[in-house]
């Protein structure tokens, strides 16, 4: 394995396994109905979540293993997939992209609307913007339906390249995922910035409510980071997809191994930026995760100087000895 495969392996599986741990806990939250966690919110994360793996997995068998060399044979045997592959690793992206501005609405209309939260974000909002988020990109799976995607080597015979056997679509369904995404990021930045706006507003007038703001200050931060995420995705593909138009090979191969980087930050990052935006949700994941810790110490006060008390709403004080 080259350094650049051993990176990358590295980075997936910690990143990953922090997602899917994450995952995990945000599933078994809401089934418990566990109030610290907002389903209109934390529901569509998990959604969300669901589409960003589902991208890792289709981009691992068009990108990562062609360029880590695994299983070079057997895609060379092969030679030929269905369009449709190559259609969802432009489709998903525009997916998650509209499932982060879903996200961006609901802290915006939090912000904003405090007292008529749940009704303006019905059920019927939801499902308008579910919609959106699942039929607006859909051009993409139609116009790859009937295509060919092929396998062939790069121009220094180093590395495997899958992609689309009619250039002109595969253009042209990258260009138009890449406006869907364009657009989608700088409808999250304008709601993104008037609740920005807002807060800065309320912060000044209103001190009786910090704490509530904080909390949801918290999440809007990790709002604020996808939102970023999508802001460099964009940025790697649009170097990908015109270094390639105009024959800049080096620059196409070197933005060929970057790319897989700005996805993880897009869809494997989530866990870490929920972590560290949000005391909520780091404080029950470490609950979850290691609560024999805190048991531990609970039946070994002597050992320290403080013992370790947890209530029954699980929350963790530090009391002297």
């Amino acid at each position: 394995m080259s350094p650049y495969d051993i990176l990358l392996t590295v980075v997936d599986v910690i990143l990953g396994v922090i997602a899917i741990s994450i995952y995990i806990l945000l599933i078994t939250k809401l089934i418990k109905k566990d109030p610290d966690f907002q389903i209109k919110f934390y529901g569509i994360l998990v959604l969300n979540n669901s589409i960003e793996f589902l991208f890792i997995g289709v981009e691992y068998f068009l990108v990562r293993f062609p360029l880590m060399g695994y299983f070079n044979e057997w895609y060379l045997s092969v030679g030929k997939f269905p369009g449709c592959i190559y259609g969802l690793s432009v489709y998903l992206p525009c997916v998650i992209a509209l499932g982060q501005l879903t996200q961006t609405i609901n802290r915006f209309v939090v912000i904003k609307f405090p007292l008529s939260f749940n009704k303006i974000f019905n059920k019927w909002l939801i499902g308008s913007l579910l919609l959106l988020q699942i039929f607006f990109p859909i051009t993409n799976m139609i116009w790859s339906w009937n295509e060919t995607v092929i396998v062939h080597s790069s121009v220094d015979n180093e590395t495997i390249i899958v992609e689309m056997d009619n250039s002109y679509t595969q253009n042209m369904m990258i260009e138009f995922g890449v406006f869907s995404m364009m657009l989608t990021c700088a409808a999250c930045c304008f709601f993104g910035i008037w609740s920005f706006i807002i807060v800065l507003k309320m912060r000044k007038s209103n001190h009786n409510s910090l704490g509530q703001l904080k909390r949801e200050l918290n999440l809007f931060m990790f709002v604020g980071l996808e939102i970023m995420a999508q802001i460099l995705l964009i940025i790697a593909a649009l170097v990908q997809l015109y270094s390639g138009l105009g024959g800049l090979n080096n620059i196409y191969i070197v933005a060929l191994h970057l790319y897989p980087f700005f996805e993880n930050f897009l869809c494997l990052t989530n866990g870490i930026m929920l972590l560290i935006a949000c005391s909520t949700v780091r404080k029950h994941y470490l609950h979850f995760y290691f609560k024999f810790i805190y048991k531990w110490k609970k039946k070994n006060p002597g050992n320290k100087k403080t013992s370790v008390i947890i209530s029954a709403s699980h929350k963790v004080r530090v009391s002297p000895m």
